[in-house]
């Protein structure tokens, strides 16, 4: 994996908990809408589109949900 994209993934949850965000729903539904067919990725964003990127963000959903 990419330096950037550990380090990005990193963050988003960082702030996320630290913030108390519900900051996974909105990119989890990115990418079902993605898996979908329903949206374009521009160059750069294809990881949302993958399937880790739809396991782990639904995991962090349900986490996130199961925590409040």
């Amino acid at each position: 994996m990419n330096a950037e994209l550990i380090f990005g993934l990193l963050l988003g949850i960082g702030l996320g908990a630290a913030c108390g965000f519900r900051v996974f729903v909105p990119l989890l539904m990115i990418t079902v809408g993605v898996r979908a067919g329903h949206l374009e990725l521009v160059s750069g964003f294809e990881w949302i589109g993958s399937d880790l990127a739809l396991i782990m963000l639904g995991s962090a959903t349900v986490l996130e949900i199961v925590a409040y």
